[in-house]
């Protein structure tokens, strides 16, 4: 990463961080979701 931007870079990079952190979870509770929704069918 360039450390010319200072603290701007650092800004940008936790958001960076952030962002796919939170990308993740949502990928996680639409799967687990998604997963709950067919066993309950499953199960009815």
């Amino acid at each position: 990463f360039v450390n010319g931007s200072g603290r701007y870079g650092i800004i940008f990079e936790n958001l960076l961080v952030f962002f796919s952190f939170e990308f993740v979870i949502i990928k996680v509770l639409k799967a687990a979701i998604s997963q709950h929704s067919a066993h309950k069918e499953n199960v009815s």
